[in-house]
């Protein structure tokens, strides 16, 4: 069996399914909330391409966290008064100026005279889910309880257990179906079983979801 949680993971990584190219793994992203082993982002690429095709800049300048929090609160609203973002949002002028800049040079918003407001999100937000998985080789318990924790901003989450817990899967499933968190195993030939498989929940506007959204259109060519 696996003596590292490391190569634990590795090997579920390599046993996944191959055929899923619009899908891209980080592993122990920060999060805020703890790092959890691995997230899966599954996204439409055609948003992103056309995103960056339409960039007049080659090397977009650093979408930041404040950048983030700004575009989870645009997107949920329609226009807005410059003066009304900055009181809402607790940001002074320098700030806003600079955070907009970003956000125009990304196609994210839209600005007339001393108001602003987000492009339509099925034009900008290429994320389809968010996928987050703990790993853990004997401390079940705590996976569990950092699972839980990446709720908040995932689709579903998961932990990922080798099949020698079976004498213990019991206990497993009526906890994790009590933190309502995924079971995934993974056996010793690297068979991958979903014993526990959550439904995909809509998640929250979050800055972290913008976030990973920005870091993948870094990430795409152009």
């Amino acid at each position: 069996m696996w003596r590292t949680e490391t190569r634990f993971i590795r090997d579920f990584l390599n046993s996944a399914d191959p055929t899923r190219k619009s899908l891209h793994v980080l592993k122990e992203f920060r999060t805020g909330y703890g790092l959890p082993d691995l997230l899966k982002i599954e996204y439409d690429k055609n948003i992103l391409v056309k995103r960056r095709r339409n960039s007049k800049s080659r090397k977009l300048k650093h979408f930041d966290i404040d950048c983030a929090y700004v575009m989870a609160y645009l997107s949920e609203r329609r226009w807005i008064k410059l003066n009304n973002l900055k009181s809402n949002t607790n940001l002074y002028n320098g700030s806003i100026k600079t955070i907009i800049d970003k956000l125009r040079e990304r196609g994210l918003v839209i600005k007339k005279g001393d108001k602003i407001k987000s492009k339509p999100k099925k034009e900008v937000f290429a994320i389809k889910s968010i996928v987050a998985i703990e790993a853990k080789l004997r401390q079940w318990k705590r996976a569990i309880f950092q699972a839980q924790r990446y709720l908040w901003f995932t689709n579903n989450s998961n932990i990922l257990v080798p099949t020698n817990c079976n004498r213990q899967l019991s206990k497993i499933i009526n906890s994790c179906k009590k933190y309502h968190v995924g079971l995934i195993t993974l056996s010793k030939d690297k068979k991958i079983l979903t014993i526990i498989k959550r439904k995909k929940r809509k998640p929250y506007n979050t800055y972290l979801a913008w976030l990973l959204n920005e870091l993948l259109l870094d990430r795409i060519k152009r």
